[in-house]
């Protein structure tokens, strides 16, 4: 059997280990709440940034007036027509592209 002094110096070894892990524990605890507090703050700060930019906007469309916003209109759906068929034309060369590939394969197949 053991002897008191081993069985103390293990008891003691178990309450350093529990200990630490419970002071692991807090520790950890204080580093999730500081984590949160700095998520919220950064939440924060990007909500005043976009409010910041949407009242920008609102007093740049206050000083335009109508007509310079409805060309700015324009122009924006003509970059976005203009985005639009360099898309498709991609599309397409990318189509032709797969269909010459199939069609050199076919080739070299057929001359086996």
């Amino acid at each position: 059997p053991a002897s008191d002094d081993e069985l103390t110096a293990g008891r003691r070894r178990r309450l350093l280990k529990s200990n630490k892990s419970k002071e692991d524990a807090g520790r950890h605890q204080e580093e999730l709440e500081a984590l949160r507090v700095e998520a919220e703050q950064a939440k924060r700060e990007a909500e005043a940034r976009q409010a910041a930019a949407e009242a920008r906007e609102q007093q740049r469309r206050t000083e335009l007036g109508p007509a310079a916003l409805a060309k700015e209109a324009e122009a924006r759906a003509a970059e976005l027509e203009a985005a639009k068929l360099e898309t498709e034309k991609t599309a397409a060369q990318e189509r032709a592209q797969k269909r010459a590939e199939r069609a050199e394969a076919a080739r070299t197949e057929a001359a086996r």
